[in-house]
């Protein structure tokens, strides 16, 4: 008779540059595998077929230009989403799916959105990583170089992080030192 391997998959979600990558990587040097959805997401815009949908709808397919237009225009972003998510959702699925039958031990990935798509069933415990607004504008502005407003506007376009603290099991306040985060991750593990 087989053993039931035990699985637990980890939903990780948080704001825009709250540091949810930071987490993501931790578990990963922890021998968790390790899902992103952002990157899932990268690759499959330059899938032929995708980025040619894209580059009709939006004249162009260079990603800061496309970003620059959804986050001024919440209709632009919803077109880009019905083109990318089912792809997008399609994978994590078949990702999670495939290591629920055949993987074990721990799995966490990173959903920017998990309650803005409502894929909180997906998961046996929901993180979110946090921290205050004015980390968020500060880290978007050194990584992509775009203004406060431009910043902000990326913010705004997500559920208030204050929500997704309160939806969730457990919360990592990444507004300190990266020792700290380890002990504040140590501490939901254990």
């Amino acid at each position: 008779m087989k053993k039931n391997k035990k699985r637990l998959v980890v939903g990780l979600t948080g704001g825009i540059a709250t540091g949810k990558s930071l987490i993501l990587n931790q578990l990963k040097k922890l021998n968790w595998e390790t899902i992103s959805c952002d990157a899932i997401s990268k690759k499959l815009f330059h899938r032929k077929d995708i980025l040619s949908r894209i580059t009709k709808k939006f004249k162009t397919c260079e990603r800061n230009k496309i970003a620059k237009i959804i986050f001024s225009d919440k209709k632009q972003k919803s077109a880009l989403e019905r083109i990318l998510l089912p792809e997008v959702l399609k994978e994590l699925r078949k990702k999670i799916s495939g290591f629920k039958k055949n993987g074990s031990g721990c799995m966490a990935v990173e959903t920017p959105l998990l309650f803005e798509l409502g894929l909180e069933d997906y998961f046996d415990l929901i993180i979110t990583v946090y921290c205050p607004e004015e980390f968020q504008i500060s880290r978007i502005h050194e990584r992509d170089g775009i203004s406060a407003s431009e910043a902000k506007k990326r913010i705004s376009s997500q559920i208030p992080i204050s929500k997704k603290v309160f939806m969730s099991d457990f919360v990592i306040d990444n507004s300190g030192e990266v020792k700290g985060i380890k002990k504040k991750l140590k501490n939901i593990l254990d």
